[in-house]
């Protein structure tokens, strides 16, 4: 049985959160791994949207962060699912900040 073919456009998904004291070191900057939760959200919202099943983050291959994000700052993700295999998929986000 074969499954009807799906475009990348139907697991867009976008999020938008704002930066709390509680997500900040004592300098003010978003720690990394709160960026890096917030990603994983993200493209599991993407690929859920995709499979519509339970599914988990086996491996990130890259992740760089080029911008510091401050307290009172929004972060817009935007994830969708690029390829999809038997049981592994592979999904693309972008993270960029708002200045508040």
């Amino acid at each position: 049985m074969s499954l009807p073919a799906k475009r990348p456009a139907d697991s867009v998904t976008e999020m938008v959160q704002v930066v709390l004291p509680n997500d900040a070191n004592p300098l003010g900057f978003i720690l990394g791994g709160t960026v890096m939760h917030l990603i994983d959200i993200a493209a599991a919202i993407a690929c859920h949207r995709h499979t519509r099943s339970l599914l988990v983050t086996a491996a990130v291959d890259d992740l760089q962060f080029l911008h510091p994000i401050k307290v009172g700052d929004l972060i817009i993700l935007k994830a969708r699912v690029t390829c999809a295999f038997t049981t592994s998929s592979r999904r693309r986000w972008m993270c960029t900040p708002r200045k508040r």
